[in-house]
């Protein structure tokens, strides 16, 4: 569908394994060797530099947390300046054409939608590369990443300005046809750092995650936090699998195993909630999980089935499509995606 789908941040798992007090934001405290080791060097020497105490306090973490603390500006930037990329694009191409432009004739002339102000998401890149480990083609991508977000927004900005007070109508669609080829070239660029950076991050999260589940399950057991974790992993393997242009390209049977996967430990997390609601403050979020996963679910159902029994999308459904109207249609990729993104909404960053 050529559409971003976001990566299970790696600090929600983390998050919810983590036994070092109150700390909401996901991150572990520093440790109390970190802490005899600080006021050492405030007594005895010179401070450490920034780079010297990250390199210290990645010495003192498990190295998952370490690798989790990099990759999290990397995976906000992909699942919040990504998405509102998709949307804005979304909306041009749906009365554009992406090579011609817009000419002024068009029958309803719909805009776009402004980017995300990409601004935290460049400043969190940039602080990243101060980080453990060094992730050298990780920073680059990154960098590339930054630098196409923020030549992207002004002009997502300014075309939105032009056509929410219809300028178009006093300099016949004079700044429009003017701005397109810039915009046009702008999306390309930052699709391509987009699917660069995606390929640098996603495997190193995903195998992070993989290695954190193991771990919590060998020490916590089949908890809260670890089917919580194990609930999220397979949904994301099942929106890959579903991430098809056609229903028909969808490769069934490796679809269905996975929906039933996905589908057995939903309900295992659904029902350790019910029996242990007042386990911890960690119910809360796998609630929302088993809620938003619940609608998942439906839509992952729906489109197995239509691939099933062959059932060809109506007049109605492909008009929905083509106007982008994708949760009104059961049983297309489109909704999975629209539901997968509200699951990632239920989930905390």
């Amino acid at each position: 569908m050529n559409r971003t789908i976001p990566i299970i941040i790696l600090s929600l798992v983390l998050a919810a394994g983590c036994k070092r007090g109150n700390n909401h934001s996901g991150q572990a405290g520093p440790s109390a060797a970190a802490a005899v080791s600080l006021s050492s060097a405030a007594n005895n020497a010179s401070p450490p530099s920034d780079t010297g105490r990250s390199a210290q306090k990645a010495k003192e973490k498990d190295p998952d947390e370490v690798l989790s603390d990099k990759l999290k500006p990397y995976t906000d930037c992909i699942n919040r300046i990504s998405r509102s990329e998709d949307r804005a694009k979304d909306r041009y191409y749906l009365w554009v054409d992406p090579k011609k432009g817009p000419t002024g004739h068009e029958s309803n002339i719909m805009g776009l939608i402004g980017l995300t102000d990409p601004a935290n998401c460049v400043a969190g890149l940039d602080a990243a590369k101060t980080k453990q480990p060094s992730l050298p083609d990780v920073e680059a991508a990154g960098t590339a990443y930054g630098a196409a977000a923020s030549t992207l927004y002004p002009l997502t900005n300014e075309a939105d300005d032009y056509y929410t007070h219809k300028n178009y109508k006093d300099d016949k669609m004079a700044k429009g046809k003017e701005i397109h080829p810039k915009l046009a070239a702008a999306f390309d660029a930052f699709d391509k750092a987009n699917a660069d950076l995606k390929a640098q991050v996603g495997p190193l999260n995903r195998q992070a995650k993989e290695r954190i589940l193991a771990k919590l399950e060998k020490t916590e057991g089949r908890k809260i936090p670890y089917l919580r974790g194990e609930s999220m992993l397979l949904a994301e393997d099942l929106m890959k699998l579903g991430d098809v242009k056609e229903p028909k390209a969808l490769d069934l049977p490796k679809f269905t195993a996975k929906l039933g996967e996905f589908e057995k430990v939903l309900h295992e997390l659904s029902t350790y909630l019910e029996a242990h609601r007042h386990e911890d403050s960690r119910t809360g979020l796998a609630g929302s999980i088993v809620k938003a996963g619940d609608e998942y679910l439906s839509a992952a159902k729906a489109l197995m089935r239509r691939v099933r029994d062959k059932v060809p999308y109506d007049d109605s459904a492909r008009a929905s499509l083509r106007d982008h109207e994708y949760d009104m249609v059961d049983g297309s990729p489109q909704q999975l995606l629209y539901r997968y993104n509200d699951l990632i909404d239920a989930t905390t960053f």
